[in-house]
C-alpha cells in the first residue's frame, strides 16, 4: 500500500511534535532558597524533610514546597535506576568472564 500525499502531509503535522517539542516553561518558586546540591537519595531524604518543615512554618508555600519535593523525587527514582543498572552491568560482566566449565552439576 502506497501513502497518498494527503495522509504523508498528515503523518508529517503528527509528528512534527515529537521532533520539535516545545520547552517547558521555566518555574521559579516565590522565595529564593539556599538549597545545597543533592549527589545521593540520602541527601535527597534529608532535603525532603527540610522542605516540609519549611512550608509547615509557611516560609515557603505548598506549591512550591511540592515541586521541590517533587523534583527531589525525580532525582532518587534516576539515582536508583542507575545503581540498579551499574549492578545488572557488574554481574552481566562477571557472567560473562566466568567459564563454562565452572558451570558443571555437582
Amino acid at each position: 500500500m502506497v501513502a497518498t500525499l494527503d495522509h504523508r502531509i498528515q503523518a508529517a503535522i503528527a509528528l512534527c511534535v515529537y521532533y520539535y517539542p516545545k520547552p517547558s516553561p521555566t518555574r521559579y518558586i516565590s522565595k529564593p532558597l539556599a538549597l545545597p546540591v543533592v549527589t545521593n537519595a540520602s541527601e535527597a531524604a534529608e532535603q525532603i524533610a527540610h522542605i516540609e518543615v519549611l512550608v509547615a512554618k509557611g516560609d515557603i508555600t505548598i506549591e512550591d514546597g511540592d515541586a521541590l519535593i517533587k523534583n527531589l523525587h525525580s532525582f532518587v527514582a534516576v539515582y536508583s535506576g542507575a545503581g540498579l543498572e551499574a549492578i545488572v552491568n557488574r554481574v552481566r560482566d562477571e557472567l560473562q568472564n566466568e567459564t563454562v566449565s565452572e558451570f558443571r552439576p555437582n
